[in-house]
């Protein structure tokens, strides 16, 4: 609960000081919250689990259907208060193979992904970097943070070659 509470202190802090849209240095074309736990790329479920993410990326992008051939990267980070087993290298792949066809046109264009799994309840988690989080998805991101037992963050952007990092 001290994390929740330090993040919502720094997004009112963001808000007093910031009202400007997203960076123009930002890459991210699309971001999303999912509410619900994520499906592995082996389980049965996973047509459903497909579907209802790609339900939620046009809920929030009607309009889009990307036909760019340029590369992208994909970032799925699982927010979680109660266990589920699910390993993080198989969180990504149903996200991304449920995106093709409206994010980008074939999911081979996802040139660099990154998964995550985030325990809100762990107190070892204290900072978590928003700075380029879309500004019109912090409040949804902030609501399901404070209230929701499981989510994906979910963001779709352009491929750098920067992106690789070796040596952390």
């Amino acid at each position: 609960m001290y994390f929740v509470k330090r993040i919502l202190k720094a997004w009112d802090n963001f808000m007093t000081q910031n009202n400007s849209n997203i960076s123009e240095t930002s890459r991210c074309l699309y971001a999303f919250v999912y509410i619900g736990k994520p499906r592995s790329h082996q389980g049965h479920s996973r047509s459903a689990y497909q579907a209802k993410v790609k339900n939620e990326f046009v809920r929030r992008y009607p309009a889009v259907v990307n036909q760019s051939k340029a590369p992208l990267y994909c970032n799925v980070y699982y927010f979680h208060r109660e266990h589920f087993t699910i390993d993080a290298d198989n969180i990504s792949k149903p996200v991304v193979d449920s995106l093709r066809g409206y994010a980008y046109k074939d999911d081979d264009l996802v040139k660099f992904r990154a998964a995550g799994k985030i325990n809100l309840g762990d107190y070892a988690v204290t900072k978590i970097d928003l700075t380029n989080v879309p500004n019109d998805l912090l409040d949804d991101l902030f609501d399901a943070i404070s209230n929701e037992k499981h989510f994906l963050y979910i963001e779709v952007g352009t491929f750098a070659i920067n992106d690789f990092i070796f040596g952390r």
